[in-house]
């Protein structure tokens, strides 16, 4: 874990460039001495722990001259977001002495040369920010409280008696279903699991029913049925269901259809739902998402109820008809707003003060070790689906080791 020393450091370099920031300093020095060379400064000893540049240096004056001699600063790439480098005194500290390329352009003495240089050097090495959730798709809830949870927006309450007679009428239907679901189950085995899951959610006020979970359910519960129908018009009996099952299946999802659109906010699910259909061959994909769910299941940083529409989505998405093809487009929304969700949360940790997150939360501490822990499959998700930097994932996973002190090869 990171030091007090270190953190306190932090904390007061972070204090000095938001002044600097304020009052538009054209010198900002971070150095334990004075010019960074010259005798202790009194009350700024402890700089000389300071081992990462506060991200608020981002919005310091451009061209302002800054001196980090004497310093532990270890990486000057946050230097990168500066819209003009001015003059930078950085030979010695550790970003420099770690890099051969850094270490000759410490010791440039021409000003402007070395300015230039590491200009170039910020360029090539800048750290992209981490990629952007998918505006209305899954959200979450990444906090310092608790293992992740999926914010699932549940249906209005509505005063129409028409949609409280179609939900009993659901209700229903599904008891009726169930009646039967046994004799369909060589044919789809997974029917049963999904109506009495089904069941358990359309028996709830609407109010507390989940408008991404019900609409998985009842998407997994149109796909059994489009499967019937594809076996019914190419004559393949085998992978027919009972006819009493198929009619009795058919009635639920007409009229969960016209309960699920009446309500507001479900008409958007669908939309996005059918907003799908036009994409082609997403094998690939529903392979990339699929190992984000399982590491997300296998994690004690994330809720169940966070994993639960995936799992049903993964399962539908296996099926080549409208239905499946719907499930896929939830699945990869699912995995790519997790893993932007959980990623954008570790960025501002390992930004944010030092150990301050991770020290004093359970939260932070399970997140840094789920993400270090399954390194290799978010790091190729991030760059074969999000087209992120590999160098970029690998330089962020050893800045989060660093914060945790959490070893490469350790397990939850």
């Amino acid at each position: 874990m990171i030091n007090e020393e270190e953190q306190a450091a932090y904390l007061l370099a972070k204090k000095m460039v938001l002044q600097a920031v304020s009052e538009q300093w054209s010198y900002v020095c971070l150095s334990p001495l004075f010019q960074g060379d010259g005798n202790p400064r009194e009350g700024f000893a402890i700089l000389k722990d300071l081992t990462v540049l506060p991200d608020e240096v981002r919005h310091l004056t451009s061209g302002v001259f800054i001196e980090l001699r004497g310093t532990g600063i270890n990486d000057l790439r946050p230097l990168a977001n500066l819209g003009r480098l001015g003059q930078v005194n950085f030979e010695g500290i550790p970003a420099a002495e770690n890099d051969a390329e850094l270490q000759m352009i410490a010791t440039t003495t021409d000003v402007a040369q070395r300015s230039e240089l590491l200009q170039g050097w910020l360029d090539a090495n800048k750290v992209a920010d981490p990629p952007e959730v998918i505006e209305g798709g899954p959200e979450f809830i990444v906090d310092d409280h608790g293992p992740i949870k999926l914010v699932d927006v549940p249906l209005v309450e509505s005063d129409d008696e028409d949609q409280v007679e179609l939900q009993e009428e659901c209700k229903r239907k599904v008891e009726e279903l169930l009646g039967i679901v046994d004799l369909a189950a060589n044919v789809a085995p997974n029917l049963l699991y999904t109506a009495k899951k089904y069941r358990e959610m359309i028996g709830n006020d609407a109010s507390s029913i989940g408008a991404r979970k019900i609409w998985s359910l009842a998407n997994s519960l149109e796909a059994t049925l489009e499967v019937h129908d594809h076996a019914v018009k190419n004559d393949r009996a085998s992978d027919e269901l009972p006819s009493t099952v198929a009619a009795k299946l058919a009635d639920l999802a007409e009229t969960h259809r016209v309960w699920f659109l009446g309500h507001p906010g479900a008409r958007e699910v669908e939309q996005r739902a059918s907003r799908h259909a036009n994409q082609k061959d997403g094998r690939e994909r529903r392979k990339a998402a699929i190992t984000i769910v399982e590491a997300a299941e296998s994690s004690n940083a994330v809720a169940d109820d966070a994993t639960s529409v995936a799992r049903e989505n993964i399962q539908t998405s296996d099926l080549d008809t409208p239905a499946g093809v719907a499930a896929l487009g939830e699945l990869e929304e699912w995995a790519w707003n997790f893993v932007a969700s959980v990623v954008r949360k570790a960025w501002r940790i390992a930004k944010d003060p030092p150990g301050g997150f991770v020290s004093h939360t359970v939260a932070g501490h399970y997140l840094l070790l789920f993400l270090t822990n399954n390194d290799q499959v978010i790091g190729q998700y991030l760059q074969n689906v999000m087209s992120q930097s590999p160098l970029w994932w690998e330089m962020f996973c050893n800045s989060l080791r660093r914060l945790s002190q959490i070893p490469e090869k350790d397990k939850e």
